[in-house]
């Protein structure tokens, strides 16, 4: 007979079925169920076998069955309204008895072999991983013949008088023998032997006598063909364990304090191995616990590896292992792998782990093992994580086996150590093997980083994680909270140590916020209510206020309606400013109709400007200003084009000289498009917007002509505005002094890097702290120089191609080597800011014919002529290819950055390196 299964997480409520020989079960475990339950009732002692086939690809479906402690009624009672998988180890050990497991991994079939008494068990069949499948278990039961007892003598009768004799009985049929009884073999006082299964031989039984209590390992092992092995009770009936590894894996178990006492060892044929001689090798061994729970076990120092054994099981006498070791005086790359026993010993019949384990990295001075950094993988598969370490600290780290199992395994520890310092590391190899975890968005917020990657989810699909790391070590980064792989997180914004970044979850598309801890990691507010979006762009920093507008398409396809909002940060405490909706536009709420992207800009911390659509339907500048207490008091309009016309204000910039913090950017004034323009005061008559040209001051450039002045940037140190701009000969860099500059000077032009109308083009300007570095091209070109494109510096001297100045190790991009070609393509990955800098230093990515796209350091010494340059080139893939560093990011002393080193055991990871 067969029977569907149904959603069945829990005991409450269960139907019972009775077996007669044979039962079907075709259950089902869409996405959002992970286990079906079965009570099944056997009406005599029996073998029960069960095979789980037609599991879908990329699905991993166990079986389990379990033997209650106490009468069903009372475990219902206790734990019958509790999904199962919920269960807490204590209730499940205080009712329930797992007698057998299958736990092959992948989608294999799953076969179980066990002995139960007459009455009532309980079946659990549960998906470790996949998004969901249907399957099929298939159940026989084939009844144990109980042989019957000798009659005990009775007192001897008194004879009576002799009968008449009567007819002679006809005889009836002769009855048939009942199976013969298995003998059970006395192990030797080793408690280990060596068998075979003959062909037509079911299975063995073997006494092992145990003199001492403790935790016993038991091996089943040396297999031509697939055997089982079952630990049975001194009655020879009651199941302790069963294993059941597929093929000729070996069978491998700890059970933990165990009474001295016997046992029987039941070897049986495999489901698959219908008529194989199989040779086997059976031992039970005491375990030694060299590594005792109540105390951390030291190393000693960390040097190129160290290596420990020992074993751990879950309510053993070796529950938890504590090692400790100390790094030396270099930051370097570690690799841990937690694997089976080393070759040797009875604890190494075969390798890897036989139990679910995992392991914790922390440093004890300021960490806890559960705010550390955890290796958890899923199955008996080897736990091997790797990443940064720090100099001159000390490390603990913990083996235990998973939460929420009774697991245990002989394993053993190794820690490979490199060097890196001064080198590049990995950070974290989040996803291990050849797999990429794709890191980015790296942003500073004080000295931490944020970042995301990709992991996988306890099913094993893709997802895409949010991650802190407070000092570019592997314990140091920690996940903070998963999303789905579209989530598409994005805009990264600090406020103080505060994150603020945009995520797409089934509430649409929404602002989030963390503080740097799981709990703290959350949506702000669900702006456009339900799976709608209210899309938050332009978040900006404002003091420690967040400024941010939203996009909510209107139904009907009319549009989009904008709001702008004030955020107090770590408050969650929203303000409207502004909006696209006239009705709204009362009070401190004014309307602009629509925002200029990219334009939202900190002044001071008290006030934002932007650019923005006014009711005219034109493009003017906008402020918004703060009380001391991060209240919205005001908003304005200015007007810079003294015609009305819309200025179409951009490159918005904060200088400040002194404690005061003025506003640049490029706008239309009327005398052609992009000049230049100082905002001296801002000025809004009446609220409504007003031009007075006495308060700015517009650097006119090129007359009535076109300017086209772009990429303005601060040099802080020196207090020089720089920028590229058209002044008739082509596209060159212009400097303002902004602490001198009197209004309606002109700027003056840095250097004619290109003579003649077609300009360098400088781009990628960038503050190496006082000197401004960029790419330009002189026009110049040649074998060695193949990419006219070249880094440049410049400050109130003039302007310098860095491969002309004095060099300490060589000529600069050349590797030291004046053959070698010179370095081209540089941040080739677009990014908008390809420089990362620490100190007088700066890191970037150049490719050339000798070791590909690599990573590359300048370090400025001096001014002007008289600067010296180093040059260094990290080789992080050998061969030309290169390991196409990207995402750099400076944060205090460190630099991340993205890189692929090539080895089948990182891919695309977050990497460090000190500046």
């Amino acid at each position: 007979m067969a029977r569907d299964a149904d959603k069945n997480n829990q005991l409450k409520g269960l139907k019972q079925s009775t077996i007669d020989g044979s039962l079907r079960i075709r259950g089902k475990l869409p996405r959002n169920d992970f286990e079906d339950l079965f009570r099944l009732n056997v009406s005599q002692s029996s073998n029960l076998d069960i095979n789980v086939t037609k599991i879908a690809k990329r699905n991993n479906v166990n079986v389990e069955v379990y033997t209650y402690k106490k009468p069903f009624n009372q475990v219902v009672k206790q734990i019958g309204k509790i999904d199962f998988r919920s269960l807490k180890s204590k209730q499940k050990n205080a009712n329930l008895q797992r007698i057998a497991a299958g736990t092959n991994g992948g989608n294999s079939n799953e076969s179980v072999s066990t002995t139960v008494e007459s009455g009532e068990v309980l079946l659990r069949f549960f998906r470790k991983s996949g998004s969901g499948t249907n399957f099929t278990a298939d159940l026989t039961t084939t009844p144990i013949a109980v042989p019957n007892p000798t009659p005990t003598p009775g007192p001897t009768p008194i004879p009576g008088p002799t009968p008449i004799p009567g007819p002679t009985p006809i005889p009836g049929p002769t009855p048939t023998p009942g199976p013969v009884p298995i003998p059970v073999t006395p192990l030797p006082a080793s408690n280990s032997t060596t068998g075979q299964l003959e062909v037509g031989t079911a299975e063995k039984r073997y006494l092992a006598t145990i003199g001492a209590a403790g935790d016993y390992q038991f091996n089943l092992s040396g297999l031509n063909a697939n055997a089982d092995l079952q630990i049975l009770a001194a009655d020879n009936a009651t199941v302790l364990k069963s294993l059941t590894a597929s093929g000729t894996a070996s069978e491998r178990v700890i059970l933990p304090n165990l009474a001295a006492g016997n046992y029987v060892l039941r070897v049986l044929r495999g489901s698959d191995n219908a008529a194989t001689a199989t040779n086997f090798g059976l031992n039970a061994v005491l375990l030694t616990d060299t590594a005792p729970d109540a105390q951390v076990t030291s190393l000693g120092a960390l040097g190129s590896s160290l290596n420990r054994s020992n074993y751990v099981v879950a309510g053993g006498l070796s529950q938890t292992d504590f090692f400790s070791f100390t790094t030396g005086s270099s930051r370097g790359f570690a690799r841990f792998d937690l694997t089976g026993p080393l070759s040797g010993g009875a604890n190494s019949l075969a390798t890897g782990l036989f139990g679910d384990l995992d392991i914790d990295l922390y440093d004890p001075a300021t960490q806890t093992p559960e705010t550390g950094s955890t290796s958890n993988s899923s199955g008996f598969a080897s736990e091997v994580f790797s990443g940064t370490l720090a100099p001159n600290t000390t490390y603990n780290v913990r083996i235990r086996p998973k939460t929420g199992t009774t697991d245990g395994s002989a394993y053993n520890l190794k820690i490979s150590f490199s060097a890196r310092d001064n080198q590049p590391s990995i950070v974290r190899d989040i996803i291990q093997g050849g797999s990429s975890s794709n890191a980015g968005n790296f942003t500073a917020a004080g000295n931490l980083s944020y970042f995301t990657a990709d992991t996988l989810s306890a099913q094993g699909g893709q997802q895409v994680s949010l991650w802190l790391s407070s000092g570019g070590t592997l314990n140091s980064t920690i996940r903070l909270a998963d999303f789905a792989q579209d989530a598409n997180l994005q805009q990264f914004t600090a406020v103080g140590s505060q994150l603020y970044f945009t995520a797409k979850t089934e509430l649409g598309t929404e602002l989030w916020t963390s503080d740097g801890t799981k709990a703290g990691t959350k949506i702000v507010q669900d702006l456009n209510p339900g799976e709608l979006s209210s899309n938050p762009t332009g978040l900006t920093a404002v003091g420690s206020n967040l400024f941010f507008y939203t996009n909510i398409s209107s139904t009907g396809g009319g549009g989009t309606t904008q709001k702008l909002y004030s955020l107090k940060s770590g408050i969650n405490d929203l303000q409207l400013v502004t909006s696209s909706v006239a009705a709204e536009a009362t009070g401190i709420v004014k309307q602009v109709k629509q925002f200029t992207a990219n334009t939202l800009t900190e002044v001071g911390d008290n006030s934002l400007y932007f650019g923005g659509q006014d009711a005219e339907n034109e493009n003017q500048l906008f402020r918004v200003l703060l009380d001391g207490t991060g209240n919205v008091t005001s908003t304005g309009k200015m007007l810079l084009n003294a015609s009305g016309a819309g200025s179409n204000p951009s490159e918005l910039l904060e200088v400040t000289n002194g404690g005061t913090s003025t506003l640049y950017l490029v706008a239309d004034v009327g005398l052609g498009d992009e000049e230049v323009v100082r905002i001296n005061e801002f000025f809004d008559e009446g609220g409504i917007g007003a031009f007075d040209g006495s308060k700015l001051t517009v650097f006119n450039l090129n007359g009535t002509g076109d300017a086209l002045a772009s990429q303005l940037t601060y040099v802080s140190q020196t207090q020089q505005l720089f920028f590229s701009a058209e002044a008739g000969s082509g596209q060159e860099l212009y400097r303002i002094d902004t602490a001198a500059a009197p209004s309606g000077t002109n700027p003056v032009l840095v250097s004619d890097i290109n003579p003649g109308v077609t300009g360098s083009t400088p781009t990628k300007l960038t503050n190496v702290n006082g000197r401004l570095v960029f790419l330009a091209s002189d026009g110049t070109s040649s074998s060695s120089t193949p990419d006219s494109l070249s880094l440049w510096m410049a400050d109130s001297t003039g302007a310098y191609k860095l491969s002309t100045l004095n060099s300490t190790n060589g000529r600069p991009l050349f590797d030291g080597d004046p053959n070698t070609p010179f370095v081209t393509n540089i941040a080739e990955t677009g990014d908008t800011t390809p420089f990362a800098v620490v100190g007088d230093s700066f890191f970037f990515a150049g490719t050339n014919a000798a070791i590909g796209s690599e990573l590359r350091k300048i370090t400025l010494t001096g001014t002007g002529a008289a600067t010296t340059t180093t040059f260094t080139s990290y080789d992080i893939l050998t061969g030309a290819t290169g390991s196409v560093p990207r995402d750099l990011t400076a944060v205090g002393s460190l630099v991340y950055f993205v890189a692929n080193n090539g080895d089948t055991a990182n891919g695309n990871e977050p990497w460090s390196i000190l500046g």
